[in-house]
Parts: structure tokens; sequence; C-alpha cells
């Protein structure tokens, strides 16, 4: 009796440690390149609430919507991160591409890490439309020596290492630049003008 209940502490023991990692809030910010505005992926506490189900704002065509995100987990019992990335999309379909952290950090040695991705302008190409934003987050970390293990988060949560089947999703439409619409209006004037004189 004594064996099993060692085996059981044991296996408690090692169950607490796999279970040492967690997520902690992470966040998606966009600058329109006058400020950012943050957006909570995993609750409402930023100024911009949160991410899923948001909609970004109205941005003018060849304009600037940067996408960047800070996503933060935390460790214990010698676990360490070995990247941190954030899928997104632009609609709800096909492949999405990776931002993987070009800052990876234990701020102050304690059990909070974050990994900062770098910018990409999402406007870059787009023609006028309302566009869906899709991403998660992923992180490969190790403990005890042991991994690297790769888990996700989507709305639903920690997904382990299993597929994205709910990725957070918010909206945004772009416009045509001012130049463009002055020149539409220039030539529909031009052709009033050419009726008339016909």
């Amino acid at each position: 009796m004594r064996k099993l209940l060692v085996a059981v502490a044991a296996l408690t023991m090692a169950v607490s440690a796999m279970a040492g990692t967690g997520w902690l809030d992470s966040y998606v910010y966009m600058n329109d390149g006058v400020g950012d505005t943050w957006y909570d992926l995993q609750g409402a506490g930023q100024p911009g609430g949160k991410f899923n189900g948001a909609d970004l704002g109205i941005f003018q065509q060849n304009g600037q919507l940067w996408l960047n995100s800070e996503i933060n987990a935390w460790a214990n019992l010698g676990d360490t991160y070995n990247y941190m990335s954030l899928y997104w999309r632009l609609g709800t379909s096909g492949g999405y591409t990776e931002q993987q952290d070009a800052t990876l950090d234990n701020p102050g040695g304690g059990n909070n890490w974050r990994g900062i991705t770098p910018s990409v302008n999402l406007l870059t190409g787009l023609t006028p439309g309302t566009y869906t934003i899709q991403v998660y987050a992923e992180r490969s970390h190790s403990w005890g020596g042991g991994g690297p293990y790769i888990t996700r988060v989507d709305v639903d949560g920690d997904t382990g290492g299993g597929a994205v089947d709910n990725p957070f999703a918010a909206t945004f439409d772009v416009i045509p630049e001012p130049t463009t619409l002055a020149l539409v209006g220039l030539g529909i004037a031009g052709l009033l003008v050419y009726r008339r004189r016909r």
C-alpha cells in the first residue's frame, strides 16, 4: 500500500510540474500611424476591449494598420520558453502567416515570460472593402529538460498542440484614398461637361 501511495504522489508531482506552464493575458495591438490601440485576446482589460469580435475601424487604402502582439505566459519549476508566435490571416480560410517573437524575455527573472512580435502593415496591397483578420497564439516551451512542447490558444482556450478551429477574429474597412476619389469626381465632372457640349 505504501508503494502505491508513493507512486500516486510521484505521479501527482509530475503532473503538477507539467501543469506549471500556463497562459497569462496576451494582447494584439494595432497602430494606425498615430498611436497604438490595445486589444485583449483572452479578456477585456484593454482600452480596445476584446480583440475577438472587434471593429478595428476604417482606414484609407495604402495607409497604415500595423499588427503587433504581446504574448504572455507563466512558468515555474525550471520551465523555459523557446519562442512565442502570433499567427494571422486575412479572411476565414487559407494559410496563416507566422510572426515569431523578435523579443522573448523573462522580465525581472520571475515566472512571467513575454514575447513581442514584429509589426506587419495589414493594408499593404489591399483594395477597398471589408476584411476579417483571424489570429491565434502559439508558444514552444520546455520543462525539466523535456520538450519542446507546442501549445496554442484560440477563443476556446488552450488547445494543447492540437488544431485551432476557433481563431480570434476582428474586422476592418478599407476605403479609397482621397486622391482617388477626387480623380473619380473629376472624371465624372468631365463626362458631364462633355455630354452637355454635345
